[in-house]
């Protein structure tokens, strides 16, 4: 009887420990949001130790606005010291007034610590000027 009480304990233990590092959940939720991204592969993110709900959260974002980015570009962009929430805003806000951006161009300004919003703001206001 103890040893039946050790094993369940232990199993509980792994579950836990297997289910804290292994997002099997948000495998699902990405799955069912159309992001094509394995399990390995989200579990490679959070060793990474980042946010695997950031990350998918801005995939489907992006997938969202006709983006289909890579997750290793995201990953690379925030352990770079970037910010995905302002390269996502300025990708809209380019989208809404079709103004057509290169994703990587608006990483790499980004990482060069422009303003990218304020530059997509200054592409509108002379697309309107010309008009």
């Amino acid at each position: 009887m103890i040893n039946f009480i050790i094993f369940g304990a232990a199993a509980l233990i792994f579950l836990f420990i297997f289910f804290y590092f292994v997002p099997v959940g948000l495998y699902f939720y990405a799955k069912l949001s159309g992001i094509e991204i394995s399990l390995f592969e989200l579990t490679k993110i959070r060793f990474k130790k980042v946010d695997t709900k950031e990350i998918l959260r801005y995939l489907i974002a992006l997938k969202n606005i006709g983006l289909n980015v890579h997750h290793h570009e995201l990953v690379k962009h925030l352990q770079a010291g970037g910010s995905i929430e302002n390269v996502l805003k300025a990708m809209e806000l380019a989208k809404d007034n079709n103004i057509t951006m290169d994703f990587k161009k608006v990483i790499a300004l980004d990482l060069a610590g422009f303003n990218i919003l304020k530059e997509v703001h200054k592409k509108i206001e002379k697309r309107k000027n010309n008009h």
